[in-house]
This record gives C-alpha cells, structure tokens and sequence, in this order.
C-alpha cells in the first residue's frame, strides 16, 4: 500500500501517535499529521544508516509504521474483480452506466435506500431482465468483451493508439457472421445498445476525428470508408445518419479537396429515406460548398446543391427578431461568456447575455416575468402531463423497463417509443387539447404533488410550480398539447433546441419564447426547427439578437419588430 492508501485508511488519533513517536512536533489535527509525516518521509536518511549497513530510510520507516496500526485487510483477485464488474454490469443493465465507470453505485444504492434520490419506475412493476438480451454466457461475454474495448477506448488520450484501436474494431465488426448479425438485428431498437455491434459503431464514429488529426490521407481515406459503412446499415445508431452524411462530406472538402464527390455525398443523403428534420442539417453544409468562391463545383451538382439547401421554412431570417445595440464588456478569456454591463436601480451590475435580455423585455412593460430555462420548461410540462404514459410499459414492448434504477424506459430517445405507444399517445394529445385549462393545470397539479421531491426524472424541481403553472396557464390547453406533441413523437430529438428565455405577462397572459444571440452566435438547427415549429401553431417567438453588430450577418433582419437603441 502507498502512503496515500494508509493515510486514507488510517483515523487522526493513529496518525497523531506515529508523529509522537517521530517526534514530530505541531501536529493538532489529521492535515497537519498527514503533512508532517510526508515532509518527514522526503528527509535524507541518518548516516549511522550507511555505518550499520540498514537500507531502511525515512519512507520505508513511515510506511512500517502505518502497517503495524492498519487493521487486517484483503485485496481481490482480478478473476474476482472481473466477476463482480460483470455482474454489476449484468445486474445493473440499463442504468446509468456513469455510476459504474465513475465508481459511484454504492452511493446510488445509498441515496436510494435513504430516499435521498429516488427512481420513478414503479416498485410493483413486473421487470424484464437481462435474459431478453443474452440468450446465454457466450453471448453476454461477447458484449462484455466489446464494452470492455470501449472503456478502455476512453481512457486513452494518444491519437496513434485510439486510431489503432479503431482499425482494429472495424475488423471486428467485419468479421462478425451472418448468423450473428442476424441475431443482432432482430433484438428491439430500444436494446441494440447492449450488442457488440453497436458498441463498435460507437468507438468507430468517436475515432473519425482521430483519423482526422493525424493528417495523414490514408487515415483520410479510412475514416470515409468508416463513414461509407456506417451509413449503409440501418440498424444501429441510424439517429446519427445525418451526421455521418454531414461528417463524410466534410471529409471530402476539407481533408481531401474533392469538391464533387463531397456534393454528390450530400445529394445522396438528400435523396435518402432521412426524415426532413434529418434533411435540415444537411442544408447549412450544401449552402455553403454551393456558394463557396474559392473553389471548383460542377455545375449541375451546384444547381442541385442549391434546390436542396433553400427551404424557406427553416430559414433564420423567416423568424420575427429583434435587435438591441449595446457594446458588450471586454473579455480577458475569449472563450467565456460575453457579459454586458447596465444600470439598475441598486447602481451598475453585469449580466450575462440572457440575462440582460430579459431585464430589457421587462422593462419595456411587455412582460412582468422572465426566466432563462432552455428547454427545461416544456419538457417538465410534457413529463407532468404523460407521466402514466411514460412510465407504465406499453403492450407488446419488451425491454423497456429492465432494472428499478432508471430515470426512463429504454425507448425514451428512440423513435420506438411514440411507435409503442402511438395509440394511447394520440387520445391524450387529442384530450388536452380540447380540455379546459384549468383541467389541464390540474392533472399537473396532482404529478407534481403525488411525485416525491426527491425523485430523478424529467420533472425539473428547480422551477417553481407556480411558474410552471403560470406558462402553462398563458399557453393554453391547445398550444400545452401541441408542444408536447412534438416531444412525444421524437424526444431524443426534440427534448434539445428550445429557445433560451420564457417570457409571460400575468395580467394580460402573453407569453413569448426568445432565442438569445450575440453578434458571434449561431442559431443551431434544432433550434430554428423549434421556433418554426412554435409559429406554425401559433406560439410567439422571435431571435433577440444583442450586441454592437447584430445586422452584420445578412440572414438577421429585422421582421415586425423596430429597432431598439439600448443605453450605453
């Protein structure tokens, strides 16, 4: 054991003793003994040491010590470590597996015990186990054997070892038998995490920006073959197939200047069977290899690029915006937030960007209350309003609940679970929307009492329940239902991109979701497929764009708004 094993081990009373008896003197606590005993341990030995012939010093004396008043202990053997990992593993399928990589499921189990953080899956719940996965040992140590690869594929941090180790699990995903891959595919969506392949795929895609580094062409070429099979299969991580498209493209025009085969990539995906929210990534890419001056596009693949990068609907410049001039502070770190200084009534405070934005929105008299909550806001409405729904498993969905300990089935973020669930899904939509508000804030009223405090799930405890009951209040039962639409069909892909500020009126009821950029920032994909989405059904929504050059980019214009001059 090494001095840092023992001083954990050992109490202060021990550790004070071993200082006695060292002489060692101004010692009244555990940190100072701790202290003194590692400045004594660096101390040059006595000569009589070298006279005598000892080869004991200073450390090992230390060391010696610490063992005789360290109580018995035992140490496992790998073959038992290797036993327990697997059978936390296969015991522990479908948590969080963080709490096992960062060593913290005893805590989990703790605070569960304690009612300190609880799990929403029903105690009384008949689960289904790993036995739905592993037909037997083989097949469980053929996954435990990907993992096992992955994990360690994370902790390395040098290029040429993670590249290595890439070219060695393409092997292995192509060496995988028909047979086998037959097996895999036929498991449900919402379990194919727990096969080898799709272990592999996921160190595969990580590994594309290592070969990317190394600037080398053959790694080049390596990472679109990676991309060329990741795209041609359609049963593991398809959620990411716009990326990889995306991904290849980017391959081809940056890395290897091949400006006509990253246009052809682009309109292959484009001509794929990706849904059109998929398709929208792919449009900021094809408009800018279509418009770029500096280098060479055939021009029926230009013209091609073009047709498929205008969509209209999901334009920023078709959103309502509008602009406040104000000279943000100067930023030591450039990477940090910019940061505005103002006036308030007790003096001059800085604000982060949202912040100010908000302050500004009130004190124009629009609105009495803002917040900065992301997507926070919808997504604990949709959870208060469908949670029996969420948490109860659905008919002919097998897999979906497997261990008490999750925060949410399985099929959560896949398209699965609006599939498992599409009938039920559809006449509660359609019964929030034609209910009474009042009825609707009172089904969240009772989730949200009847759920403990303490419980780990969508429902975010940190906004007040009178805020919440607030917005939902402004929205409606119509708009409620049609937001929360939207998450229920694809929540993996919709729980992300709401716009940043909520702002309502208490007295007159408006409500308006705002989008907050400074001059540098860009609206992401998702997050303009939100506010499209929030204008079709008749929710408002607008950019706030703040900074000194919010017209400096030419898709920010000005939509039923002025222009306002903020105080400098």
């Amino acid at each position: 054991m090494t001095f840092k094993d023992f001083t954990s081990i050992l109490g202060k009373d021990d550790l004070k003793q071993i200082c006695k008896e060292l002489k060692l003197k101004h010692v009244d606590n555990k940190h100072d003994a701790i202290a003194a005993l590692a400045r004594f341990s660096k101390r040059s030995s006595n000569i009589s040491n070298f006279l005598t012939g000892h080869t004991s010093n200073n450390s090992s004396r230390v060391l010696q010590m610490m063992n005789k008043k360290t109580p018995p202990r035992y140490k496992l053997s790998d073959l038992a470590r290797s036993t327990l990992y697997k059978l936390y593993l296969i015991m522990y399928l479908g948590i969080d597996f963080n709490l096992i990589r960062d060593r913290k499921l005893e805590f989990m189990l703790l605070c569960e015990k304690t009612l300190r953080e609880t799990y929403p899956v029903n105690k009384d719940m008949v689960l289904d186990n790993a036995s739905i996965v592993f037909r037997d040992k083989d097949d469980f140590e053929r996954y435990f054997t990907a993992h096992l690869m992955y994990e360690d594929f994370l902790t390395r941090v040098d290029e040429v070892e993670r590249c290595e180790i890439v070219k060695q699990v393409k092997r292995l995903l192509e060496c995988i038998d028909e047979d086998e891959m037959a097996r895999y595919k036929s498991i449900s969506p919402w379990l194919r995490r727990f096969t080898p392949p799709n272990v592999y795929i996921k160190m595969l895609e990580a590994g594309i920006q290592d070969l990317k580094k190394s600037k080398c062409e053959d790694n080049y070429q390596f990472a679109l073959d990676i991309l060329s099979t990741l795209i041609s299969q359609n049963e593991f991580c398809v959620h990411r197939k716009a990326h990889w498209y995306d991904e290849k493209a980017l391959v081809l025009h940056s890395n290897m200047c091949v400006y006509d085969q990253a246009a052809e990539v682009l309109i292959e995906g484009f001509q794929s069977d990706l849904s059109e929210e998929s398709k929208d990534s792919l449009r900021p890419r094809a408009r800018k290899l279509a418009h770029q001056k500096n280098i060479t596009i055939s021009e029926h693949l230009k013209k091609k690029l073009l047709e498929y990068s205008i969509k209209e609907t999901i334009l920023e410049n078709n959103l309502d915006a509008r602009h406040i001039y104000k000279q943000p502070m100067d930023r030591t770190n450039k990477r940090g937030k910019v940061k505005f200084e103002t006036r308030t009534a007790e003096g001059r405070t800085v604000l982060e960007a949202e912040e100010y934005c908000i302050a500004h929105y009130i004190s124009s008299g629009e609105f009495t209350h803002g917040e900065h909550w992301e997507g926070r806001i919808v997504t604990t409405i949709y959870f208060l309003l469908f949670w029996d729904i969420i948490y109860s498993k659905p008919p002919n969905a097998q897999g979906v609940f497997i261990t008490y300990y999750q925060m949410y089935p399985l099929d959560m973020f896949t398209e699965s679970f609006y599939e498992n669930r599409k009938t039920r899904i559809d006449e509660w939509l359609d019964a929030l929307a034609k209910a009474s508000t009042d009825k609707v804030l009172k089904i969240m009223h009772d989730t949200w009492d009847n759920r403990p405090k303490c419980e780990l799930s969508g429902i975010n405890r940190n906004i007040a329940w009178l805020d919440i009951a607030m917005v939902a209040s402004c929205l409606g039962s119509k708009a409620v239902s049609a937001i929360c639409r939207r998450l229920a069909v694809n929540y993996k892909y919709a729980h992300s991109g709401f716009p940043d500020l909520t702002l309502w009126n208490e007295f007159t009821r408006k409500i308006k979701f705002v989008e907050v950029k400074t001059d540098t920032d860009k609206p992401s994909m998702k997050q303009i497929q939100w506010m499209h989405y929030l204008r079709e059904h008749g929710i408002d929504t607008e950019f706030c764009y703040l900074g000194a050059n919010t017209m400096r980019q030419r898709c920010r214009t000005v939509k039923n708004q002025p222009d306002v001059k903020s105080e400098q």
